[in-house]
Order: C-alpha cells, then structure tokens, then sequence
C-alpha cells in the first residue's frame, strides 16, 4: 500500500492537470481505479466532454494511463482542425479511447477499431457499443 502513496504522492501535477482537463470527479475516480482496481475488473469513468461513460481496467493496466495521454494531454491534437473525415481506421485501438476522441470531435465519422486482443478488445467493443452503427470493432 506504501507502494501507491508514493506512486501518487510523486504525480500531484498529473492529477490537477487531469482535474482541470476531465473534472474533479473523473480525475480522482481514475487514480482510486489505479490504486486500488483489479486488472480484470471493468471500471466505468464519467468525462467532462464526453456523451458517455468510459470503461477501462484498475490495477496495472495501462487503461487509466492512455485514457490521460488521449484526453488530458490532448496527444492528437496535433491534427488541427481537419475537415470533418468520413471514415478512420485506429489501428491497435486497445480499449478504444482514441476512437471515442475522434467520434466525439468529428459527429459525422465512422470509425474501424481494430484491436487484435480478444480481453482488451472487448473493453473496446464495451466502449464504442454506444456509438452504434458508427463504431465497429
């Protein structure tokens, strides 16, 4: 348990950061999910930005990390503003968060996920489900 006080006691910048970026509620959610979530447990986090609910692993999993990368740090917005795409592919989509980033800021794309793990791909398929016809896995 020490472990885990110091592992966040030495990222007080991430957390406001992911506060200021996610919410208050999401950002503290996420590190109570790292800190004391399973692996194999299915987590469900609620983002500031986002129409619904994300679902991503505790523990150890990298879910919480590329869900911070994606929406906090904002990793793609280095595309700038593209005209509206129609269609994009997100190779190694893991669990989907960078499908969700782009549903959410182009409405009227379609989005191809493709993630070869069969547990991480069905995070991915749990995530995109809401977007219907508008997300395959």
């Amino acid at each position: 348990m020490m472990d885990r006080v110091k592992w966040l006691m030495s990222r007080p910048r991430a957390v406001v950061r992911a506060s200021s970026k996610l919410g208050w509620m999401a950002a503290l959610r996420l590190v109570f999910i790292r800190m004391t979530g399973s692996r194999e447990g299915h987590y469900s986090v609620r983002v500031r930005g986002y129409p619904y609910p994300i679902t991503i692993r505790g523990g150890k999993s990298t879910d919480a990390y590329a869900l911070y990368e994606l929406l906090v740090l904002d990793e793609y917005a280095f595309f700038g503003e593209l005209v509206s795409p129609t269609f994009i592919i997100d190779g190694g989509a893991n669990i989907g968060i960078a499908s969700i980033y782009f549903l959410t800021r182009y409405p009227t794309a379609r989005v191809v996920a493709i993630e070869p793990h069969p547990a991480t791909a069905e995070v991915c398929r749990k995530n995109l489900a809401p977007y219907g016809q508008r997300a395959t896995v």
